[in-house]
């Protein structure tokens, strides 16, 4: 199943209680959500037995980044496609290797819509050690967007939804799921004592 993660939550929820089809792997993309801990949780407990699968990407770019095999919420840039820069958010200088900065792509054999040094305004941490699972490629173990939506310079863990705007992501699975039902009782889709299932 390939779907954003908050369809993957729909998708559940309209099964009405009864077990969802069999599925071995749901890749997440189009918001961010499958390296947050609590919708990474909230999707496993909805999908039992499916694996959980980040994927980040730009509509500027294209894909961008494939999640670590042995690393949940870890992403490793696709540098055959991606020059990858790390850059001071404020002054555009590069940084040194480790340090959390701004990414900056320039992609690599796109005739048709190429990039050069293009600013994503996701803050990013990366990871300059080899990785566990032997990909040389830059790996990131965060990722923030500090886009229009941005709080206080970075929007961290959220989810932003056609259907309910922007939700925190939090750290528990409790705090997505109360951030669904409210944006679900504000919009008068469920009663407030429904807690979810109406």
């Amino acid at each position: 199943l390939c779907c954003t993660p908050t369809y993957a939550v729909r998708l559940a929820e309209a099964a009405n209680g009864e077990t969802p089809p069999a599925v071995k792997t749901i890749i997440v993309a189009g918001e961010p959500g499958g390296s947050v801990p609590g919708t990474r949780a909230l999707l496993e407990r909805l999908w039992p037995g499916a694996r959980i699968v980040d994927h980040h990407g730009m509509t500027e770019t294209g894909p961008v980044s494939y999640e670590c095999p042995q690393r949940k919420g870890v992403l490793h840039i696709m540098e055959e496609f991606f020059y990858p820069e790390i850059v001071d958010p404020h002054t555009g200088a590069p940084l040194p290797a480790g340090q959390q900065g701004e990414l900056v792509l320039t992609n690599l054999g796109r005739t048709a819509a190429p990039v050069i040094r293009y600013r994503t305004g996701d803050i990013v941490q990366p990871d300059p050690a080899p990785c566990a699972c032997g990909s040389r490629e830059l790996a990131l173990v965060g990722l923030h967007h500090t886009g229009e939506d941005a709080q206080d310079g970075r929007l961290a863990d959220t989810v932003r939804t056609h259907q309910h705007g922007v939700l925190a992501g939090g750290d528990s699975e409790r705090d997505v799921e109360e951030q669904l039902v409210g944006a679900r009782v504000a919009e008068g889709k469920i009663g407030d004592d429904d807690g979810g299932h109406g």
